[in-house]
């Protein structure tokens, strides 16, 4: 934290607070408030991360694993919806009985004896955890920067347009040709190439500069001239990783969001899925943009600055997708998403309902203490 602080205070003249908290957030968040700038530093968004890290690192080491990693990263998702829909207390509830139903033997949190002892070739784990921590520290701190330097948010913006156009006028993309994903790539990359300085558009600068610092500051502090393939692999890896993990969370979390409403101002299934669908398709087309596009875009761009050998991310072997992309599949199954959905509408007009007991409950059983405690 220390040095995240320095980090900060060296790149602007601001005082930047670091406080390390456990929230229903669920993610490192920066407050401005009265000239004072705090990055609330999330400590439950890290322990899902590691949890799923370590999740993805033995299935790393062994593909028949995937059936448990499934369920494992499953858990984790559950976890997280109970409490990112803590603002709709019953509908959070619903999901956190149905997780223990299916999950009961999944443990909440993980044992730090089990992280301590873990032993893997190649330390996917560990270097995936130190790298995603400057990655996300620098994505949240240039949301800041650009906040105070409008001037450098348009100029990163025209840089990455720039980028953008490089990219898709170069012969990169012929490794696509195959690729049953190509179209819908490229549709989303001329999305990201065409946009204003918008929210769109500073996410993506965000995590091209939080990548070029994670690579310049693991340069500064192993203090060389150049940076090994190696390190940028991890890097690049730990990149990858990190913006999976979330791009799936933040799309489960709005799909779950959006049919909750839309249920409550329809008559029919028909009327429901035709609602629904386009707040779906962007929801998908924005998880793409950050989880495939933006990725692909950076690690072109790194191969070509510092002549890395060609990168093909960890996340690309064919069960290592299979297997996220089941996690991701049954967390939108519209027939669970509709039953926990009526049952907790139906909760929610039961006459001793009471929104504030349920919310408490919810907190207790993902081991918060509540205001009563």
């Amino acid at each position: 934290m220390a040095l995240f602080s320095a980090v900060a205070n060296q790149t602007m003249d601001c005082q930047l607070t670091i406080q390390q908290i456990k929230s229903a957030s669920v993610f490192p968040e920066m407050v401005s408030a009265h000239g004072k700038h705090t990055l609330y530093w999330d400590l439950q968004y890290w322990e899902f991360f590691q949890r799923f890290l370590l999740e993805l690192s033995y299935l790393l080491e062994n593909s028949a694993y995937g059936d448990r990693f499934t369920e494992r990263v499953l858990a984790i998702c559950y976890d997280y919806l109970s409490l990112k829909l803590l603002h709709i207390p019953e509908l959070a509830y619903c999901i956190q009985v149905n997780r223990e139903r299916k999950f009961s033997a999944q443990d909440k949190t993980v044992a730090a004896a089990s992280l301590g002892t873990l032993e893997l070739i190649g330390s996917n784990y560990e270097s995936g955890v130190y790298y995603s921590r400057f990655l996300v520290f620098y994505h949240e701190f240039f949301h800041l920067y650009y906040k105070l330097n409008p001037t450098a948010k348009v100029e990163d913006s025209k840089r990455l347009n720039k980028l953008a156009e490089l990219y898709c006028g170069g012969d990169w993309l012929t490794d696509l040709a195959n690729d049953e994903m190509s179209s819908l790539l490229m549709e989303g990359f001329q999305t990201l190439l065409h946009s204003e300085p918008d929210k769109l558009l500073e996410e993506a600068s965000c995590d091209y500069r939080a990548l070029i610092e994670t690579i310049s500051m693991q340069r500064k502090l192993t203090n060389k001239d150049q940076i090994f393939a190696h390190e940028l692999q991890e890097i690049h890896d730990a990149f990858h990783m990190n913006q999976t993990f979330l791009s799936y969370l933040t799309n489960i979390s709005s799909c779950w969001e959006i049919l909750y409403k839309t249920y409550q101002r329809v008559d029919s299934y028909e009327e429901l899925l035709q609602r629904s669908q386009p707040y779906f398709d962007k929801a998908a087309h924005m998880a793409i943009i950050r989880n495939s596009i933006i990725p692909d875009f950076l690690d072109k761009l790194n191969i070509k600055k510092y002549d890395m050998p060609s990168y093909i991310s960890i996340l690309d072997k064919p069960y290592i997708k299979a297997a996220i992309h089941k996690v991701g599949d049954q967390m939108v199954d519209l027939d669970f998403m509709l039953y926990a959905i009526e049952e907790s509408i139906r909760l929610s007009r039961l006459p001793h309902y009471d929104p504030f007991e349920l919310k408490n409950i919810v907190l207790r059983n993902a081991g918060y203490r509540t205001a009563a405690e």
